[in-house]
């Protein structure tokens, strides 16, 4: 593997404008197909993703962490995880299938859609089955450091799945079910593209034999969390499925879109910071406390500073963005974006874990919020307290998360006082920095375009 030459505002540069960029495609695609669908046919589409997202993830048995892990540590060892991928793969295609049997006889929004039509559920099959490789695959590119190929393949892969989403609806009109079809084709292209790129790393050094076994074995350890975490963060959506309106879950489906939108931030720099702290792990001279500490609060900053602009803007943006059904989400989606405040640095801490070889601990941590999360959904939505109920469930979750993530990884790193003013000092830089950064291009721009 090639190292990174770039500095790390360069390589902060290159992912955040890829991110933005592919951003900006699914929140047109999101609204776009909302006003297309409606909200009853978009909370369809939206029970079916979330359903199949929770369903992947459970099929992947942790791979997308110790891909990424394995191929950090060992670039030589690509050939022994793709061919991990592959088997994994097969794993999927058992899964999809048992669970397009299974899929009809659950409380689910789509259950009597899956239960008459069975080109829906060939359709679910195969999303099911290209959906956890597809995920899996562009760990390795963000783990090899070549961030400005992860953006162009991500943002491919995010057009063309708009441009065939949009195509279906407007050949076959304002139905979900061709959808579904067109998500799984639009992935299987992606895992070819991916697939056929990712051969250029193959031969870069030698090979090393990894057993599939370690593989899976981190990725098992890392799996408990997972689990946990689609838990807290999907299934709400499923529970309003199940016991509220097909309307009400396309207007909470919102909520959660705007809540993920939060964390574009981490989506910047996640590969970069996991990548210094697994670097640094293997060398002693060099330490990650003061790195991560700085991060942590650089990242609590940032969310309480996009939740205030969040309060203001949602109120203006949602009905113009969506149209004016989806304004009831308005208070929903306020209050569930509060969530980021504890939600984004704890993930930071999970990060930290994971990238020093503790992927236990995210496990134990979101163990908890994955039980919490859904049972305080259930009994406030069954109370009557609606989509506001779910997002205050959410809410509750992530605080209980971060609570328990910043302590454990006080504990993992042995912070000091000291530490934490060295930490503040260095995020007062870092943020002049960029701060600096930001007007040298507003700058740039301006002369460009004068």
């Amino acid at each position: 593997m090639t190292p990174n030459k770039k500095t790390l505002s360069q390589q902060l540069a290159v992912l955040g404008s890829g991110v933005v960029l592919g951003l900006a495609i699914r929140l047109v695609q999101s609204a776009l197909v909302a006003r297309l669908l409606g909200v009853a046919q978009f909370g369809q589409l939206a029970a079916v993703v979330a359903f199949v997202t929770i369903v992947s993830r459970i099929s992947d048995l942790g791979l997308p962490g110790s891909v990424s892990y394995h191929f950090r540590r060992e670039p030589g060892s690509l050939p022994s995880l793709l061919r991990v991928v592959g088997s994994n793969f097969v794993l999927c295609c058992v899964v999809a299938i048992a669970i397009t049997f299974l899929a009809p006889h659950l409380p689910l929004p789509f259950a009597t859609d899956l239960e008459h039509s069975t080109a829906l559920r060939f359709a679910l099959a195969g999303y099911l089955a290209v959906s956890t490789p597809a995920t899996i695959l562009p760990s390795l590119l963000t783990a090899a450091g070549d961030y400005g190929s992860y953006v162009r393949l991500t943002n491919l892969d995010a057009l063309a799945q708009a441009v065939f989403v949009l195509g279906v609806i407007l050949i076959f009109g304002a139905s979900y079910q061709p959808i579904i079809a067109a998500l799984g084709i639009e992935q299987a292209l992606a895992i070819a593209v991916y697939l056929a790129y990712l051969r250029r790393y193959r031969h870069r050094t030698a090979e090393v034999l990894l057993p599939a076994r370690t593989a899976y074995a981190y990725g098992l350890r890392l799996q408990w969390g997972v689990i946990m975490k689609l838990i807290s963060s999907r299934a709400d959506l499923l529970i309003v499925g199940a016991l509220l309106p097909v309307t009400q879950v396309g207007l909470y489906s919102v909520a959660l879109g705007l809540r993920d939108l939060g964390l574009l931030p981490q989506a910047v720099y996640a590969a970069p910071f996991m990548n210094l702290v697994i670097d640094r792990s293997k060398d002693d001279r060099k330490s990650d406390r003061i790195p991560v500490l700085t991060a942590l609060i650089l990242q609590i900053g940032l969310s309480m500073a996009m939740v205030v602009a969040a309060l203001v803007a949602f109120p203006l943006l949602i009905p113009i963005v969506y149209g004016a059904a989806f304004a009831p989400a308005v208070g929903a989606s306020n209050l569930l974006f509060v969530s980021l405040v504890f939600l984004a640095p704890a993930s930071l801490c999970w990060m930290t874990y994971n990238a020093k070889g503790h992927p236990h601990l995210t496990s134990a941590i979101l163990t908890a919020s994955g039980v919490l999360g859904p049972l305080l959904t259930y009994v406030l939505v069954s109370q009557g307290y609606g989509i506001y109920g779910a997002s205050a469930a959410g809410v509750a979750g992530a605080a209980l998360t971060f609570v328990l993530s910043v302590y454990f990884l006080g504990r993992l790193q042995s912070y000091r006082k000291p530490d934490y003013r060295e930490a503040l000092q260095r995020a007062r830089l870092m943020l002049r920095s960029i701060v600096l950064q930001a007007r040298g291009m507003v700058g740039r721009l301006s002369q460009r375009g004068g």
